[in-house]
């Protein structure tokens, strides 16, 4: 009986506090001078403690009924009060729900004691309106990252655990470290290789072995630690699907069509897990094998499936490639009729201009010809030919017509309309995502007790979920962004306009108007002073000194402009509070590399006061990289700025693809030719320095590789290949550099281009927005 009536007290007690404060804060209310609209939108910022986040959430579920302000609410607090003082443990325990609660724990451990088995049932009522909340918002945090749904569609399936794994997995941090250990991974791939050749002496091939097996315990460590984060996102990552798995064949039969299209793609998600596993075991497997056994093991062969870890990572580039075998199918027939009439031409070439050298044969004639279409040195092949038959410029003219400009351009177009059109269905399963996430979002609001036919959820809830969306928004901006979903002050929503409201929502930006003042005049005033007074100094001071014979003023003046930069961009990036009157124009990138560049010039300058003699090189390298400063003030540039912070996250997709190949590539050519070239020995026979193209580490072959896809010389690195110590064959060399070349240049570097032409959007439209 003791235990009865202190709950019941505290329950009473509870009631009146409530009651109590929201008098107060509707009193408050009513004080606040001006309307509803000028409060929200008057463009002044008030930093209070509700502006920073804090709020009542008892009082909140009442917040639409206390804009009202009419006699009613109090009537209906009372008849509530009234009503809940003779209710049951039951009733109580919603308004708990309700409410703040006052006394949790001494609440819960009276209701334990009279009611032993409330807690085993309990479990099974949905009614804590936090997780609701906080469900919510990380569906809606997927609908803004344009990805499925990452928690299972069955909010009553998810623990508290699979929400602790969520924010971990999602966090900034995680995600960082995730990225580090992909780059790490990729890093020891720079210790595979063969530093020694067949054609060095001995003592050389045994110099500094102890290095060498640092070097191998240093890729192991490299590899398993990377291996080891990888490993906990594919667990993390499980603990999300597996629940889903499990949802997905019971709600499939909602709307069939949409729920096969959303499986398929976490179908093809989930799948990507067991390609990464494999290939981190047998990574880490033969990374450990190298490092033990006696044997000079060069190559880590797994490591060439390293690529697999981005198609795992990122959906952008599990688009890409699949847009990319929508748009291999159609390229691979042409590019096969594009070499059919190259070996028609050959042929006729053979037998017209047999005399010559690069025309002797079939094979050399189709490799000559082959050279003529894909690099700039044209000349070089047939004016030796035109030489001697002045008729022969017809054939070759009109090869140059056929195969270059018109079967190059049906090749270019097929790759744009075909990685466009992919696109596009990739862009509409994107989309299908995305309102997926939205009926989540809205389903993990809704109440049992609000599951009405209307469907709707409280504003309320709304409002905290948009809360956790934007913890840097203020209070007014807040009510803002409610004033645009609950503009008549309803209190609840329905689906249909929560659809196309939180939409609307999500992609309103709200900011803080500041008038000009003499602080933000001076600023800009600072700003445009600094910017010109560096350019002049950089173009004047790197001239030739002994001819102006103004060299003793480098090093003051540079004082003067270093220290102007650097309290510009402090002034700019305001860290601190009582710079909160200035300007608030920040580029990132610009005020970055302003940064870098100030403090360059500034170590720059005190070692010139130590007597070093790299100080005037890094003080003027400093002040050239601030030469960019002055495109501030250019808004072009601020357009490209602010387009790129858009196309460079999403280019990662298609730049994997290239990655990809190059990555693959060089672990073949490692494969091949690996310590096969021997720099210096054969300078008489090829282009001097070009031995440097080689495939004998890791680092090397990426360089190679760039310069077949990029530099477009791979006629000349392939004659490096032909002095190699092993697979010399021509037959072997010329397939593997025309491959990449066809791989490499026709179609990814396309389907590149394709993907920065695509979204492309006018300057001058984007610059009036």
């Amino acid at each position: 009986e003791s235990l009865q009536y202190l709950l019941k007290f505290l329950t009473n007690f509870k009631l009146v506090s409530s009651k109590f404060m929201n008098q107060q804060r509707r009193n408050m209310d009513r004080y606040i001078p001006g309307d509803k609209e000028s409060r929200l939108f008057d463009g002044i910022q008030v930093e209070s403690a509700e502006d920073q986040g804090v709020e009542d959430d008892g009082a909140n579920m009442f917040t639409p009924l206390l804009l009202n302000d009419n006699g009613a609410d109090d009537e209906s607090i009372n008849q509530n009060q009234n009503e809940d003082l003779d209710q049951t443990h039951s009733d109580t325990q919603e308004l708990e729900v309700n409410n703040n609660e006052i006394f949790p724990w001494v609440t819960s451990c009276c209701r334990r004691i009279l009611n032993p088995n409330e807690a085993t049932t309990m479990s099974s009522q949905p009614h804590d309106h936090s997780k609701d909340v906080l469900i919510s918002a990380i569906f809606l945090r997927d609908y803004e990252n344009s990805r499925p749904c990452s928690l299972p569609r069955n909010t009553e399936l998810i623990t508290p655990m699979q929400l602790k794994v969520h924010r971990i997995r999602f966090s900034i941090v995680w995600q960082f470290v995730l990225s580090l250990a992909i780059a790490s991974l990729f890093i020891s791939s720079f210790l595979d290789g063969k530093w020694t050749t067949k054609t060095m002496k001995e003592e050389d091939k045994n110099f500094d072995k102890q290095s060498n097996s640092k070097i191998h315990h240093i890729q192991f460590i490299l590899t398993l630690v990377p291996a080891i984060i990888i490993l906990a996102d594919v667990a993390m990552r499980t603990l999300h699907d597996d629940h889903d798995e499990e949802d997905q064949f019971g709600r499939r039969h909602d709307n069939e069509t949409e729920g096969t299209s959303i499986h398929t793609r976490k179908t093809r998600t989930r799948w990507w897990k067991i390609p990464v596993c494999i290939m981190l075991f047998a990574v880490t497997m033969e990374t450990f094998v190298k490092m033990t056994e006696p044997l000079d093991k060069a190559y880590v062969w797994s490591a060439s499936l390293k690529p697999v870890v981005f198609f795992y990572v990122s959906s952008k580039a599990r688009d890409a490639l699949t847009a990319l075998n929508i748009v291999g199918n159609i390229v691979t027939k042409i590019i096969f009729i594009e070499l059919f009439l190259l070996l028609s031409f050959s042929a006729m070439a053979c037998h017209l201009y047999f005399d010559f050298d690069t025309f002797r044969d079939l094979p050399t004639s189709f490799l000559s010809l082959f050279e003529l279409q894909t690099t700039a040195a044209t000349p070089s092949l047939w004016i030796p030919v035109y030489n001697e038959d002045k008729s022969s410029a017809v054939f070759f003219i009109s090869f140059l017509i056929i195969c270059v400009f018109y079967v190059h351009s049906i090749v270019l177009s097929v790759v744009f309309q075909t990685y466009i059109q992919s696109m596009k269905r990739i862009r509409e399963r994107a989309s299908a995502d995305r309102q997926e996430a939205l009926k989540q979002a809205f389903l993990a609001l809704l109440s049992p007790e609000n599951a009405t036919h209307e469907r709707s959820v409280e504003i309320a809830k709304v409002r905290k979920v948009f809360r956790r969306l934007r913890p840097h928004y203020s209070q007014r901006k807040i009510d803002a962004l409610i004033e645009i979903i609950d503009p008549e002050n309803i209190g609840f929503i329905g689906y249909s306009d929560f659809r196309v409201k939180v939409q609307k929502v999500l992609h309103t930006s709200l900011r803080s108007a500041r008038l000009e003042t003499r602080h933000s005049i001076f600023l800009s005033s600072l700003s445009f002073t600094v910017a010109v007074s560096n350019m002049a100094y950089v173009l004047i001071f790197s001239s030739a000194l002994e001819f102006l014979k103004l060299s003793y003023l480098i090093f003051p003046v540079g004082w003067i402009i270093v220290i102007s930069g650097l309290v510009e961009v402090l002034l700019r990036i305001r860290p601190c509070s009582c710079l909160d009157a200035l300007s608030t124009t920040r580029h990132g990138v610009l005020d970055g590399l302003a940064i870098f560049a100030g403090l360059t010039s500034l170590v720059g300058l005190l070692m010139h006061q130590i007597d070093n003699t790299k100080g005037l090189q890094l003080l003027l390298l400093g002040r050239a990289i601030d030469m960019i400063r002055i495109l501030r003030f250019s808004s072009i540039f601020r357009v490209i700025i602010k387009r790129s912070d858009e196309v460079l996250p999403a280019i990662f997709g298609p730049l994997a693809l290239v990655l990809s190949s190059m990555h693959i590539y060089v672990y073949a050519g490692m494969a091949i030719w690996g310590g096969a070239v021997a720099i210096g020995m054969h300078n008489d026979r090829i282009q001097p320095l070009y031995d440097l193209n080689n495939f004998n580490d890791y680092g090397s072959g990426l360089l190679t590789m760039f310069n077949i896809f990029v530099v477009n010389d791979w006629q000349t690195i392939a004659g490096v290949y032909l002095m190699a110590d092993c697979f010399s064959s021509p037959f072997i060399v010329y397939p593997f550099f025309i491959s990449a070349n066809l791989i490499g240049v026709n179609i990814l570097l396309n389907v590149l281009t394709a993907f920065l032409w695509e979204p492309s959007l006018p300057l001058s439209k984007t610059s009036r927005k």
